[in-house]
């Protein structure tokens, strides 16, 4: 892999890319940011690094700032946007970072400013699965603690299913459980 001076000297030359240029051409530059500070963040060896850090921090900080850009209610590229934000919040990491994104989102769709009826309805449509993955991944969070806790308390396992809460199940998985050992590896099932 290159230097780190040399691949921050080219980052810096697409986030100036993202602030200068047309809104589509910022666009395509923030999904090669999007798909670097990707891989910068799944790579064992640079996760923890401030550069890495600093990156994908920056990129969510120009995402962010984008969902006020006058320029996407005339951009051609709006479902590409929406897309790119989709991506983003499925995997970041930050639960407030996320909340930021959808609270700043919401006011851009209830303004209007950014665009007709279809990316108001394309936006409502991804916020209604971001907020579904976020709830699946918290209550599956919540479940393997809660699992994990009473498994060391008592020695065993319980293979019982584990009911997806109301709110979950009015989503497409209404007749879906969930068995801990299809969740985790365990010798004792």
């Amino acid at each position: 892999m290159s230097s780190p001076t040399s691949l921050n000297k080219h980052i810096d030359t697409l986030f100036l890319i993202t602030h200068t240029s047309t809104f589509n051409t910022s666009l395509q530059a923030l999904l090669l940011i999007q798909q670097i500070s990707s891989s910068l963040s799944h790579s064992p060896e640079s996760s923890s690094s401030a550069l890495s850090k600093s990156i994908v921090d920056r990129y969510y900080r120009t995402l962010y700032q984008s969902l006020h850009d006058s320029r996407l209610a005339s951009s051609s590229k709006q479902t590409m946007y929406l897309n790119l934000l989709f991506k983003s919040l499925k995997v970041d990491g930050n639960p407030e970072r996320v909340k930021s994104f959808v609270r700043r989102f919401v006011q851009v769709l209830a303004s209007g400013g950014a665009g007709g009826t279809e990316f108001v309805v394309g936006g409502l449509y991804l916020l209604g699965e971001v907020m579904f993955l976020h709830i699946i991944f918290n209550y599956l969070a919540e479940m393997i603690c809660s699992y994990l806790a009473q498994f060391q308390a008592c020695g065993t396992c319980s293979t019982d299913p584990i009911p997806l809460p109301k709110s979950v199940t009015t989503h497409e998985s209404e007749t879906h459980n969930l068995r801990i050992h299809q969740l985790l590896p365990c010798s004792n099932w």
